[in-house]
């Protein structure tokens, strides 16, 4: 298990409905999702990964299904079915989030539901059949639980079903089962953004703040556009080659699907633009993107059937692939066990507080989020403790905070009142680990200091902390950043959160204090880095650029 597995472990799963209801009112609409994911942490990692393995095979049928619809018997060749599977298995974004996750699974599930609830609209679309009349309440009721799962799933779901209603409607009376179960699905939505969890969980957050808000939309739409060019990238590609003889029955639902993509952009900002920028909420986004590849790549291999021969390369590539994520696996269980052996080592010891190392080379591998005890909030620490009867456990960041200054490659030494009774006196910066270690020294009142981010961006990153790093101050640092824009600005780059606590404070004497961290800047840690740090102290966060 990992990271949130944890908690949801401890939920009570001998009165499922009360603690899934109870959730409903205190954490948010996801029922079915809750359900899953207080359930499966009971399930060995044997079975566990059975069902992932499951879940993939379902999602690349709906996926085929709603390519092709009723003519998906003759598309079903061993070309048609490996170029899904290689453009999923090698474009997936951070797939260790719905594969290995065992919360994150909910993504992955999800997006199989509503494959699959979509398959009918497809058909009808093709034919202007529907469902059978035994088929057509369960179908509805199916409908009215997609939303209980996840959410970014919703309104792509929706609109997409609607639209190929739409497409039917000169030829055929719409069968009202189709629009019922639309209705269900909108009937469901309601009751899942409007748990009252929802509500309760956003007022838990503390003060809400603009900034984040605005920079996480900001960041999941860059991402979103990632997450799909390699499947529209394929999908132009073999649209080209087809352009000049159009079939209206095969360019359609490229249209239908690239107009998809239109809108589950807007429904991954306005659910996540709030919480968490991360790639499993476009995980939807990336299964409608991979169905336009496959509409695309099955136009054009009907004219040019020498095409077969691009799907047949992937097939080293996959071997190859397969033994390197099996190598990364065994790598992270092999972590995994060495962090429990050493806790089982303390616990003999008769100690109930126990210092572990970081899963290491987490952002080479992919899984830096599964890390328990890093970047996330109470009360996953707190339940990883609990797992083993600790009082608590912390996470060392391999630094030797005593020796920063010395070999500071990056050196700030001064004095910036943050707020009452507290002042930032310096901050150094140093290679170290194939990474940056970074320390903040605080003087005066540091018990008021609530949480640090440092939020960094190497020289050679990416496009939009380039662009955030020219709206900052150009002036003589350090730099207290006081204007909206600025701080929008600092909240685009990469995020290390300093968790208060032994293994990231140093107490210097004369009412000072030094916390430090590693960090990952977004772009490598080649040349210099942009560093803002973000402190809430006395219920206000305040801005500072160092660097």
């Amino acid at each position: 298990m990992f990271a949130d597995d944890y908690s949801f472990f401890f939920d009570n799963h001998t009165n499922l409905l009360q603690t899934i209801w109870e959730k409903y009112f205190t954490w948010g609409g996801r029922l079915l999702g809750h359900a899953w994911m207080i359930s499966v942490q009971h399930i060995s990692p044997q079975l566990f990964g059975f069902i992932a393995a499951g879940a993939v095979c379902l999602l690349l049928t709906g996926i085929h299904l709603l390519t092709y619809g009723r003519e998906w018997k003759a598309n079903t060749t061993l070309w048609q079915c490996l170029f899904p599977f290689a453009i999923f298995w090698f474009c997936l974004p951070e797939a260790w989030e719905v594969l290995l996750w065992r919360t994150g699974t909910i993504y992955l599930l999800a997006a199989s539901c509503a494959c699959f609830f979509l398959v009918p609209y497809r058909f009808y679309m093709d034919s202007g059949r529907w469902l059978p009349q035994w088929l057509a309440l369960p179908f509805v009721l199916f409908a009215f639980s997609i939303p209980f799962w996840v959410e970014v799933v919703i309104l792509p779901t929706l609109f997409l079903g609607a639209f190929m209603l739409y497409r039917r409607r000169s030829r055929n009376v719409t069968p009202a089962w189709a629009m019922a179960a639309l209705a269900a699905l909108a009937l469901g939505t309601v009751f899942s953004i409007g748990a009252p969890g929802n509500f309760a969980r956003a007022n838990s957050a503390n003060a809400f703040q603009l900034a984040t808000f605005i920079s996480n939309a900001i960041t999941l739409t860059y991402k979103y556009f990632y997450t799909i060019f390699p499947s529209l990238l394929v999908s132009g590609f073999f649209f080209v080659i087809f352009w000049k003889k159009p079939n209206p029955a095969q360019a359609f639902p490229t249209a239908l699907v690239l107009a998809f993509l239109a809108s589950s952009v807007f429904s991954a900002v306005i659910i996540f633009g709030g919480g968490s920028a991360s790639y499993r909420a476009l995980s939807m986004a990336f299964v409608l993107a991979l169905v336009a590849a496959n509409i695309s790549f099955g136009a054009a291999l009907a004219r040019w059937s020498a095409l077969k021969a691009l799907p047949a390369l992937c097939i080293p590539l996959l071997l190859f692939a397969t033994l390197q994520t099996c190598s990364d696996y065994q790598h992270l269980l092999t972590a995994q066990d060495a962090r429990t052996a050493h806790v089982k080592a303390a616990l003999q010891r008769n100690e109930d507080t126990v210092y572990v190392q970081e899963y290491p080379a987490v952002r080479q591998k992919n899984y830096f989020f599964l890390d328990t005890l890093r970047g996330n909030p109470v009360p996953w620490p707190v339940q990883f403790s609990k797992w083993f009867g600790l009082k608590n456990a912390y996470l060392l960041m391999d630094a030797a905070p005593a020796t920063l200054k010395d070999a500071a490659s990056q050196a700030w030494a001064g004095n910036v009142t943050i707020g009452q009774g507290l002042a930032l006196q310096g901050v150094y910066v140093t290679p170290r680990d194939n990474g940056k270690v970074v320390s903040a020294i605080f003087q005066g009142a540091t018990s008021t200091i609530e949480e640090i981010f440092f939020l960094t961006v190497a020289q050679d990153s990416s496009l939009i902390p380039s662009i955030a790093k020219h709206l900052l101050p150009a002036q003589q640092y350090p730099a207290r950043l006081t204007t909206t824009v600025e701080k929008i600005a600092s909240e685009l780059f990469d995020r290390t959160r300093i968790e208060i606590g032994p293994n990231t404070t140093m107490d210097q004497g004369n009412n000072t204090a030094l916390f430090y961290a590693k960090l990952h800047p977004r772009g490598g840690t080649t040349g210099n880095i942009a560093l803002v740090i973000r402190i809430k102290a006395h219920g206000e966060a305040f801005y500072i650029r160092c660097f």
